[in-house]
């Protein structure tokens, strides 16, 4: 069974000591298990750098797999993989073309509740495009029932 959700989105890159942005949003998705695994999409929007993309979460109890695609802002399909302590080579498409990628995860903690489909996700992990940039990124996921003044707690 599909269910409809809201997610609360932040996420912290540094690639430096003093170079640190932080972006923060909330957008509608949709989350559904499927042979002990958990499924969250949605649709990706220009406050996240990824306006026109859709992006995919496969989440284990102890991995996630991100999977983003058709970016307007040229940024093509990209699969990152996240398990504690694991290097992760790929690709990453960007306007200026296609880059290799390896990201290293320091971090990741997993709490859903899988009969309420609701749940947090946090990934720390280091990332470099080879020859680009090279940074640490941190990201939060909080995943609500879709009517969250029920499910938050103020």
């Amino acid at each position: 069974m599909t269910k409809d959700v809201m997610l609360h989105i932040v996420g912290r890159q540094a690639y430096s000591e003093e170079d640190d942005c932080k972006a923060e949003f909330f957008t509608e998705g949709k989350i559904f298990e499927k042979n002990n695994e958990v499924f969250v999409e949605y649709d990706e929007t220009e406050l996240s750098g990824f306006m026109g993309g859709h992006t995919i979460l496969t989440i284990r109890d102890n991995e996630i797999i991100m999977s983003r695609a058709n970016c307007e802002s040229g940024a093509g399909d990209t699969r990152m993989e996240f398990m504690k302590g694991r290097r992760f080579n790929g690709s990453y498409e960007t306007p200026a073309g296609v880059q290799e990628i390896e990201i290293l995860a320091n971090d990741l903690k997993v709490d859903m509740n899988k009969e309420k489909l609701t749940g947090n996700l946090n990934i720390d992990y280091n990332f470099s495009l080879k020859g680009l940039i090279e940074g640490r990124s941190i990201l939060s996921i909080e995943i609500t029932e879709k009517d969250f003044k029920k499910s938050r707690k103020f």
